[in-house]
């Protein structure tokens, strides 16, 4: 129960309905429902770059849904250029990717499966 001029929510994990009621000595009233819905946080790719030799070696982890496979992808840019199939990984598994030997750039995205 709310009885204050503003409400905060403890953290929400599922769907939740609210409503409002107003009350003075004339009566009361109450609002419509109004449902919260909580929607999962989409993938994430982290990328950490490790030093072998001469050369940097991209190490990729998804943090996303746990169980959840995903297709790593990479593209020279964000324009025009396909991206690249890498390797399909569940969730915190990491990938290694070959090492960096020339200085065009490299774009990595996680898709669902």
């Amino acid at each position: 129960d709310a009885t204050n001029a503003s409400y905060i929510t403890p953290r929400l994990g599922t769907n939740t309905v609210y409503w409002v009621t107003v009350s003075n000595s004339v009566g009361s009233e109450t609002s419509e429902p109004a449902t919260v819905t909580v929607l999962p946080t989409g993938p994430g790719v982290q990328l950490q770059l490790q030093r072998q030799d001469d050369a940097l070696i991209p190490c990729l982890t998804v943090e996303g849904w746990a169980g959840q496979v995903y297709l790593l992808q990479r593209s020279a840019n964000l324009g025009t250029s396909p991206w690249i199939n890498l390797s399909r990984v569940l969730t915190q598994n990491p990938y290694q990717e070959d090492p960096i030997t020339n200085s065009l750039p490299r774009f990595y995205r996680a898709v669902v499966e």
